[in-house]
């Protein structure tokens, strides 16, 4: 087997609390007809209403999911049932000499699959004619011009919005800024219609004054910028265009030979809903290099996110970096196995921690959290308030509202303990 798996880290997997309470309901012998395994391969056959059971098979060096019941989640209540039964129970599950069909064809067009990608990345992509570079261009300066003049009414807007008074926007539904942040979305500069929405949750919060005015601050630096790109260095420009919305395809990404090859330990994972959008953020940091990566997976509707990387694992992989400040990157190619690790370093103080956190910005003045690992943080609840302190009696808040707050006190115990998490310039919030 390739990892020893914890209850933590199948519990990650699993895209909804809902989701995972129904799979430890299904993590009992009783509820499964045959439980086996084969190297790094397990499967099951799990009573369902129907007259067939459900044929569930988990592949653990990814790990990888399929099962034949209709379920849309991913992976479903059978597989994370089957992967917490092999992780308290290991020897209940037979030992078998040949993989049944259903298994052993699963697996194979996994390694088909992953052989056909290589086999395409290493061809490359052949270069586009004449014609298609000129089309190609034309879009571009259409979608500029779109998002000039979006632009350009945003800034009168927030004009306006300082000339009248903060406390004008603290009046406004909903709806207002979801208006304002569509005529952005129409105009292709997605990023800053999502920034304009955020300011409806600001007005919400007690410290709404100061906030909104620091972020209609930042969303008219980003516009100015945006207008006098030419002035920025490479490095900036690609980070102003990315803040605005305009994005580097991954197959341009990976089609570049430089690439960065270290022992990446993943730290944690995090997955929203917007609208029918989901996205699933993992955060990375390098053994050898100290860099931090972002891996950064959508899926519209119900198709599934992929499940590369696990909290609490390390890999060897070569990863691809988009343009701009090193941050945001792809999976290029796992070199080893996943495996499991205990300790990571991280920084002994929120001093030291914010002193590093600045020098970034001035590399990337326009980058809205980043990463934060953190050691000998104590968490400490107090009435309505949840912080965390370092042993220097410095403390941060914790992002509201912040459902795990019981569950840290008593993994901490009231001690010290090392926490993983982003830092948004006001609050922290814990992923790990």
């Amino acid at each position: 087997m390739s990892q020893e798996w914890t209850i933590e880290q199948v519990e990650a997997l699993s895209p909804d609390t809902a989701n995972l309470k129904r799979g430890k309901a299904l993590a009992n012998t009783r509820k499964w007809q045959l439980m086996a395994k084969k190297e790094d391969a397990v499967w099951g056959l799990c009573k369902g209403s129907g007259s067939n059971p459900y044929k569930t098979q988990i592949d653990l060096t990814e790990p990888a999911f399929k099962c034949s019941c209709p379920s849309r989640k991913f992976p479903c209540k059978h597989s994370l049932g089957l992967m917490i039964l092999y992780v308290n129970q290991a020897a209940a599950f037979k030992e078998e000499e040949k993989m049944p069909a259903w298994v052993e064809e699963w697996l194979g067009k996994r390694v088909a699959a992953q052989e056909k990608k290589e086999k395409k990345a290493a061809e490359g992509k052949k270069p586009p004619t004449d014609k298609q570079v000129q089309a190609q261009a034309k879009r571009q300066e259409k979608t500029m011009k779109q998002i000039y003049e979006g632009l350009e009414d945003m800034d009168n807007w927030l004009r306006d919005t300082i000339r009248l008074g903060t406390a004008e926007l603290s009046q406004q539904s909903f709806h207002y800024f979801e208006q304002k942040g569509k005529r952005l979305w129409d105009a292709k500069a997605k990023g800053v219609a999502s920034a304009i929405k955020e300011i409806h949750t600001t007005m919400q919060s007690s410290q709404w004054q100061e906030k909104s005015l620091e972020q209609i601050g930042q969303l008219y630096i980003l516009s100015k910028a945006f207008k006098d790109i030419g002035k920025l260095s490479p490095q900036l420009q690609e980070d102003v265009k990315s803040r605005i919305g305009i994005n580097v395809k991954q197959e341009v990404v990976l089609s570049n030979d430089v690439l960065t090859h270290d022992t990446w330990y993943v730290l944690g994972k995090q997955n929203e809903v917007d609208e029918q959008l989901q996205i699933q953020r993992i955060w990375l940091l390098g053994q050898k290099t100290q860099q931090y990566a972002l891996i950064l997976d959508f899926a519209y509707g119900h198709a599934t996110l992929p499940q590369k990387f696990v909290p609490g694992t390390y890999v060897d992989a070569n990863l691809a970096f988009y343009p701009g400040f090193p941050y945001r990157a792809v999976l290029k190619n796992k070199t080893s196995e996943t495996q499991h690790f205990g300790e990571v370093k991280g920084f002994d103080n929120l001093t030291d921690y914010l002193v590093f956190y600045a020098n970034i910005l001035a590399e990337n003045p326009f980058i809205n959290f980043y990463p934060c690992l953190l050691n000998n943080i104590t968490p400490v609840l107090k009435k309505d308030s949840f912080f965390l302190v370092d042993s220097d009696t410095n403390k941060i808040e914790v992002t509201q509202p912040f459902s795990k707050s019981w569950e840290m006190m008593a993994m901490s115990g009231g001690y010290p303990m090392t926490v993983f998490g982003t830092w948004g310039n006001h609050t922290f919030t814990p992923l790990s």
